[in-house]
């Protein structure tokens, strides 16, 4: 009973679009139910999972993910065999298999969604005066399966799935038309969606019909390069009803702006992604990932201009922190790129000791990691960016500490192409110097070893052995002419992409 009460709960949160709440509770509920007394029902478990699934599946901020979508499915089978083992109802047949086929068609597996409706549908004809929101719901999915084969058919759905069904598969069928290569087709559709979702007033559209009809819109209308049909749906859209239509609504622009940067309209661009910031904190539940794409564009284009550079800056540190406080599904690699963007508009601004900070705090934070990988690449960037802020003594440290842990990798075994390269600078930016220092005859020894080095990984013709070899052919030039050393200012850094 309890849990029965708990998934009405729910039900009622994902009418607020409030699913995290639901989702939450839920979560709660099903670990107090598995590590709980071993006499709990199983149906009482069942019933939990049940309500989970449709909470993760409900229309919110990041609903409807892939990996949403399969978590989901797990839990509806494992509750579908839990009640299977009794009869069931056949309206909760039909709930479980409805969603069962939302998180099928997410995972694009539209065959077997089919199949799985056909069985909700197949419930619902046994239960008298049916004909409700869920079987409308049922209907208009099933329908969009069969569409992607049958796209002509779209103008004969029944009008009794009207408003969210007519609505919802044909805004189905053009974005799948798109995708399967048929332009023409998609065009020829998505005038007749625009004009049912902005210009046909007469009918009555739920706003689930609305919300994912323009979603579509948008989405194709990018592909498309139909961009006033975009700003066209938006400015329809300028003051949501609910969260979920602020986050959409921030979605929407986010989407326009980065299509808008593949164009090369890079004003316009920042413009749209301002928007998509200035509503996505609105929605409550927000969308970081979203959030982070609008930073990581805004930022791209403001480190260009010198007098937007501490806004990019502002920026960049906060997309640095959504992901090291675990707001976003973005990875440690993700956090490192950030990091990498960071340093280079400090090395823009000629700012090398804030940078050489920035790389120090990374190569610590590396250092410390239980496995640690990628350090190396770091310590190569903080010895440039000591180098040119004239801190010539921790540059040297550095640089040793650095090839030190690349020697290593290659008394393991676990050297690849790209430790080769790096050590062969490493070690052409330690000669340089101790050519500064004009201490030519250490560079000289320096410099051959890391010669045999690289002919015996990596071969002589590679650019990195010409390069060792061409600066030790230098080194003993000068060392032969008696020149003296070397400018202590030249910059002998590569570029290496980060990990």
């Amino acid at each position: 009973m309890r849990m029965q009460a708990l998934r009405a709960l729910g039900s009622v949160l994902c009418s607020l679009q409030r699913g995290y709440e639901a989702e939450q509770l839920h979560r709660a509920a099903l670990r107090e139910l598995e590590e709980g007394d071993v006499s709990t029902s199983s149906t009482a478990v069942a019933i939990c999972k049940q309500g989970l699934a449709e909470a993760i599946m409900a229309e919110r901020p990041r609903w409807r993910r892939k990996e949403d979508a399969a978590e989901a499915e797990n839990l509806l089978r494992e509750a579908l065999a839990t009640f299977q083992q009794a009869p069931m109802e056949p309206s909760l047949i039909a709930d479980l298999h409805a969603v069962l086929a939302i998180s099928l068609r997410v995972q694009i597996r539209f065959e077997e969604a089919v199949l799985v409706l056909e069985e909700a549908c197949s419930a619902l004809e046994k239960i008298p005066d049916a004909f409700g929101e869920l079987q409308r719901d049922v209907r208009a999915e099933q329908f969009m399966g069969s569409a992607l084969e049958n796209w002509e058919h779209v103008e004969h759905v029944p009008s009794k799935m009207d408003p969210f069904g007519f609505i919802d598969a044909r805004a189905f069928l053009v974005k799948n038309l798109f995708h399967q290569g048929k332009q023409d087709e998609g065009r020829q559709v998505l005038r007749k969606l625009q004009e049912d979702v902005v210009a046909d007033s007469r009918r009555p559209y739920a706003e689930k019909a609305r919300w994912s009809a323009i979603d579509r819109i948008i989405s194709v209308g990018l592909k498309a390069e139909s961009f006033e049909m975009c700003h066209m749906v938006m400015q329809h859209l300028q003051h949501p009803q609910n969260q979920w239509a602020y986050h959409k609504l921030g979605e929407c622009y986010a989407e326009l702006g980065m299509a808008l940067f593949e164009l090369d309209h890079e004003e316009e661009a920042c413009a749209a992604l301002r928007r998509g910031m200035e509503f996505l904190p609105l929605a409550g539940d927000t969308d970081w990932d979203v959030m982070l794409l609008c930073l990581n564009g805004c930022s791209a284009v403001f480190s260009l201009d010198e007098a937007r550079q501490e806004e990019a800056e502002q920026m960049m540190y906060e997309g640095l922190r959504l992901i090291s406080e675990g707001y976003t599904s973005k990875n440690f690699y993700a956090k490192n790129r950030w990091r990498d963007s960071l340093v280079r508009l400090f090395f823009k601004q000629g700012n090398h000791m804030k940078a050489a900070e920035l790389l120090r705090d990374v190569v610590q934070e590396q250092k410390r990691s239980p496995q640690p990988n990628g350090s190396e690449v770091w310590q190569y960037r903080l010895g440039e960016a000591l180098h040119l802020a004239g801190d010539y003594e921790e540059e040297e440290k550095v640089l040793w500490d650095a090839a030190k842990s690349l020697a290593s990798l290659q008394e393991v075994g676990e050297d690849s192409e790209a430790h080769i390269v790096l050590l062969g600078d490493v070690y052409h930016a330690i000669a340089g110097l101790v050519c500064a220092r004009g201490k030519l005859e250490e560079a000289t020894e320096l410099l051959r070893n890391a010669v045999i080095v690289t002919h015996a990984k990596l071969g002589m013709d590679h650019d990195m052995s010409k390069i060792l070899q061409d600066r030790l052919a230098e080194v003993m030039y000068v060392k032969l002419q008696g020149c003296g050393g070397f400018d202590p200012d030249f910059n002998f850094y590569r570029e290496h992409p980060v990990r």
